[in-house]
């Protein structure tokens, strides 16, 4: 479930009306925190991805290039 700005807990809501238990507070957090969110095809694994800055990450795209 996404969360719109204006109601940024609507998940924890969803969960109580449902009887699950309180979670995915982390993913919340990490989606402020990362450039880039991957999920895997079931949706359990995640690949977070934060850039340093544009010249590192230019720098590491020219490695790749480059074969290094």
């Amino acid at each position: 479930m996404s969360n719109p700005p204006e109601d940024p807990i609507r998940h924890a809501n969803y969960r109580e009306e449902h009887g699950m238990r309180a979670g995915g507070y982390g993913v919340l957090v990490a989606k402020e925190l990362v450039d880039e969110l991957i999920y895997d095809e079931k949706g359990n694994d995640v690949l977070l991805i934060k850039y340093l800055g544009a010249s590192h990450a230019s720098n590491l795209f020219k490695e790749k290039a480059e074969g290094a």
